[in-house]
């Protein structure tokens, strides 16, 4: 309730900013930028990551009541934390652009409660700083239940938002959560029911493998792996598909699921 009446009163006090004459215009020059940054981002080090969050994060600060803003600049984040996270083990990175996530999320759900992607890239900043402040304190802070809830929400309202992001997100929560949360068999669920909104996503087919080798699948595991290596991607959707190719190869190569606490 706090926090409503905290929003509430900022919405109160930027009310005659937003109508100001060209407030309106810059808000939508900022979105536009980030949206053609974002349109193409890449892998991490890929300067219009950067320039996609800085845009979204611009037009925050000029339009505090503006749902489109937060839930882009949280997504604009989760991608930072995301693309960090197989390349570099730093932790304190995926804790802090998580918890910058989260909170941009949180206002996008409270601004537009019905809409799906506010709580879409709440829960999934939230597993980027579960790993990077650790799963006991996280549990200690109830963050897990809390992601589950908005995945939930979001399954409900849209389970294909973001090309079936939820259905992953899903799939990983359930393979990597700690027990008894831990349903290897849900984890499997959803990845085949994310393969079945995105077939031609690398990334999809990988987390897909990873789900099925945690449910012990192991030749299964791997086919899909192999097949996920020889896949093209569809860049204009998946712009780090090559990412993702080049990973399942080098699981083929290894023979097992590199780094599964890595992939949600």
């Amino acid at each position: 309730m706090r926090i409503l009446r905290l929003l509430t009163v900022c919405v109160v006090l930027t009310l005659p900013l937003w109508g100001a004459p060209g407030v309106a215009e810059d808000i939508s020059s900022l979105i536009e930028q980030g949206n053609a940054a974002w349109e193409k981002r890449g892998t991490d080090g890929n300067p219009e990551n950067r320039r996609a969050a800085d845009c979204f994060l611009s037009a925050v600060q000029a339009a505090p009541f503006s749902y489109e803003a937060h839930w882009k600049a949280a997504r604009s984040l989760w991608w930072l934390a995301d693309q960090g996270l197989l390349a570099t083990d730093d932790k304190g990175r995926q804790r802090d652009l998580g918890r910058q996530g989260m909170d941009l999320a949180g206002r996008a759900v409270l601004i537009s409660p019905d809409s799906a992607e506010g709580h879409l890239y709440w829960a999934l900043s939230a597993l980027h700083h579960c790993y990077g402040i650790g799963m006991v304190d996280a549990l200690k802070k109830g963050i897990p239940d809390e992601a589950a809830r908005h995945l939930w929400i979001c399954y409900e309202k849209d389970r294909t938002a973001e090309d079936g992001r939820v259905l992953l997100g899903l799939s990983a929560f359930f393979r990597t959560a700690p027990w008894p949360i831990r349903d290897k068999d849900k984890s499997v669920a959803y990845a085949r029911e994310a393969v079945s909104v995105d077939p031609v996503g690398v990334r999809t087919s990988v987390f897909l493998a990873a789900a099925l080798a945690a449910a012990g699948s192991h030749a299964e595991s791997m086919e899909l792996m192999k097949t996920a290596a020889e896949m093209d991607g569809d860049k204009a959707r998946e712009p780090d598909s090559k990412l993702w190719t080049r990973f399942a190869r080098r699981c083929v190569d290894e023979g097992r699921v590199i780094d599964p606490e890595k992939l949600f």
